[in-house]
């Protein structure tokens, strides 16, 4: 149903409406994994988009929009230097090893920049978050379905955090069950070395964010560890690239007051949700708004996304859950 909406918005040139009627403010957008796979060999359709559509987005963007750098962003919200018309900034989340396999090869031959927000535990596999290996489980499964996923990881996430020890705990039993090496069930999944993280800090485009350290929800966590999760990030980072880490994003968007206090105090400057919006220069620098691309996203939901549209589509269905 979604992706027909998207089409007829499209058919009928809406989304640019939306763009002429948005181009004044700059947006910043995520991607999370993207595989070398043929789009119907992917079996985890929750994580991974393929790498012909993803090459199909950036050329998309090249052409119709003005990439930016984070800092440029950053400097548009301060007051300081104005944004072009139609300004996009990029973030990858969590880390993946594909990002320096697959998407960075994309990213430099057009010589734009790119952000990406780690997970520092995960750096060269020494860990494995807890969504992941749910996405390797429903992966093993066969029940590869957006639905399964969604719901399971919201069930986590309500829990405490001794009912979520457990449940970690007794994934990374089944997982222990199938493979010695998780990742032989989905190589995809693996996380960024610390050769290829020296290697993509050598690129003046790269600009490597904290996204915590395990990607556990860090509002749900005891502030001594909540703590510990954005301070060693952030110094760890700062070791890796000798350059300053003041970009904080929120483990699966999910932040409270506290959190956002604890992420001040830090040393974070600016830090990002998962809430869908543009950049406004009234808006609280550590609640900043970008726009989500799903993994199987059409190129016509790809456009009406960043146009704006998707921003209407969010404001409806928080009005629908609240009259619910």
């Amino acid at each position: 149903m979604r992706d027909i909406v998207f089409k007829l918005l499209f058919f009928f040139r809406i989304h640019i409406l939306f763009q002429n009627l948005n181009k004044y403010q700059p947006r910043v957008i995520v991607f999370h994994s993207v595989t070398k796979k043929n789009k119907k060999d992917i079996l985890n359709k929750f994580i991974h988009a393929s790498i012909d559509d993803f090459a199909e987005q950036i050329k998309y963007l090249v052409k119709n929009y003005n990439m930016v750098s984070l800092d440029k962003i950053h400097q548009h919200f301060e007051g300081v230097k104005t944004c072009k018309e139609n300004s996009v900034a990029i973030i990858i989340d969590d880390g993946f090893s594909n990002f320096y396999e697959n998407i960075y090869p994309i990213t430099k031959s057009y010589n734009i920049p790119i952000a990406t927000a780690i997970n520092c535990d995960r750096i060269n596999n020494q860990q494995i978050p807890w969504d992941v290996m749910l996405s390797m489980l429903i992966t093993l499964k066969g029940n590869n379905t957006k639905d399964d996923f969604d719901t399971l990881s919201k069930n986590f996430l309500n829990m405490n955090s001794n009912m979520r020890k457990k449940f970690k705990n007794q994934m990374k039993y089944k997982l222990n069950e199938h493979s010695v090496n998780p990742f032989e069930i989905d190589p995809d999944l693996r996380a960024l070395t610390y050769k290829q993280i020296e290697k993509l800090n050598n690129d003046k485009n790269i600009s490597f964010l904290s996204h915590g350290l395990s990607h556990d929800p860090i509002n749900a966590l005891e502030t001594k560890i909540a703590k510990r999760e954005l301070i060693s990030s952030k110094k760890k980072i700062e070791e890796l690239t000798s350059k300053r880490c003041d970009v904080f994003v929120y483990p699966q968007g999910k932040y409270d007051s506290n959190l956002v206090k604890l992420v001040k105090n830090a040393g974070y400057r600016y830090a990002y949700t998962v809430d869908h919006g543009f950049i406004y220069k009234q808006d609280n620098r550590l609640l900043l708004k970008r726009i989500n691309i799903p993994p199987f996203s059409s190129f016509e939901e790809f456009i009406c996304r960043l146009s704006g549209i998707g921003i209407v589509f969010s404001a409806l269905f928080r009005i629908r859950r609240t009259l619910n």
